[in-house]
């Protein structure tokens, strides 16, 4: 899950004119002068009092035209809506934290009032950021600061993977280093913490970076005891290294950390990023991956990366072949693959779900055997 605070504004939205078009339009008139107008008309009367109504127009001359209301954020997959009211306390509400899982897909509606003149258009605008990361007003990205156990949980547990510096003194230079690598990886949330308690909680018993990752379970620590030989490259390069996700995409460096987790059956899937469908494709695969989460790493690999023709060789693969699924059980190497037409929940969960199937009863069939063997 990830923190996401949402920093709304709704403006009134400019039309572009395109100079050769001749067409100049009528002076704006207030909804008082509208209502005002071919009164004698009883037909265009009611018409307008269905979309202007027929009371005066009172309204604060020094209140904006346009005032959001209420915003709400909608999710099916969710207990319920999460109302926020924009009539009351503000400064209140944005000390409030919504929690919305990451890859979650949500809706927003929004409630607002014309207190004036019409609007012919609106323009939402929207900011969303992680917790800790960047914002785009360009102030520089700082880790969270984690003052307990608390804290530190669910810091961890809002997101795919999480990174925190656990520190016992902060005057340090590994720390500076710390600071360099949280502003050069926006797209992972960074913590930081010096509690004892915190780091007694964790185990920590010298500085050290640990990255939580939540598609395996896993933890990795990285020890900086020699502050001179680690610099921010090399801790870039651990964080890089282990930052696996439901869905990873390979690459050289990644392709480390994948062989590294004790998941040993690694799902890939052969695509061209820049097919029209990929971003489809890649939903549907990633929800599939929530159904192996712990079974099956699943991967992406990009068919138009020229150092990923190898991998494809690898399974037998033609790229007029592609998209495809291609499954692997490191320990003995053993692989299917399956071409697809079209990427589908159902497919992908088909065809991991027949080879996880197909090692269980190797597994028993072998444990049977080597049972056999020992009787005699």
């Amino acid at each position: 899950m990830t923190e996401k605070t949402p920093d709304l504004h709704v403006e009134e939205e400019e039309e572009d004119v395109d100079g050769k078009i001749n067409y100049k339009p009528p002076p704006q008139k207030s909804l008082q002068e509208l209502q005002e107008l071919d009164k004698d008309d009883e037909s265009l009367a009611k018409y307008k009092k269905s979309l202007l109504g027929d009371g005066p127009v009172v309204a604060d001359p020094t209140a904006p035209n346009v005032v959001v209301t209420r915003l709400t954020l909608v999710c099916d997959t969710a207990p319920g809506p999460i109302t926020m009211d924009l009539t009351g306390d503000v400064a209140a509400l944005k000390k409030e934290t919504f929690v919305l899982k990451e890859g979650v897909e949500y809706r927003v509606k929004i409630h607002f009032k014309v207190n004036r003149d019409i609007v012919s258009g609106l323009k939402y605008v929207q900011h969303t950021y992680r917790t800790g990361v960047k914002d785009v007003t360009g102030d520089t990205k700082k880790p969270v600061l984690l003052r307990d156990i608390a804290a530190t949980t669910v810091f961890i547990s809002a997101a795919e993977v999480a990174v925190i510096g656990f520190f016992q003194e902060l005057e340090r230079p590994e720390v500076s280093n710390f600071h360099t690598v949280v502003g050069k990886i926006q797209e992972v949330p960074f913590g930081l913490s010096t509690n004892p308690e915190v780091l007694s909680h964790y185990n920590i018993t010298s500085n050290t970076i640990s990255i939580f990752r939540m598609v395996d379970d896993k933890r990795q620590d990285l020890e900086l005891t020699d502050s001179k030989k680690m610099d921010a490259t090399k801790m870039s390069r651990f964080i890089r290294i282990n930052e696996l996700r439901l869905v990873t995409e390979y690459n050289p460096v990644t392709a480390i950390g994948l062989f590294n987790s004790p998941v040993q059956t690694h799902l890939l899937l052969f695509t061209d990023k820049t097919s029209q469908d990929h971003t489809e494709q890649v939903r549907r695969y990633r929800e599939a991956a929530e159904l192996f989460r712990g079974k099956i790493l699943f991967i992406l690999v990009d068919s138009k990366v020229k150092g990923n023709e190898r991998v494809i060789s690898f399974f037998s693969l033609k790229k007029s072949q592609l998209p495809a699924l291609a499954i692997f059980h490191t320990p003995d190497e053993e692989r299917d693959v399956l071409p697809l037409g079209e990427v589908t929940v159902e497919r992908v969960q088909d065809f991991c779900n027949g080879f996880l199937e197909r090692k269980q009863r190797v597994s028993v069939q072998y444990v049977g055997e080597h049972l056999l063997l020992t009787c005699f």
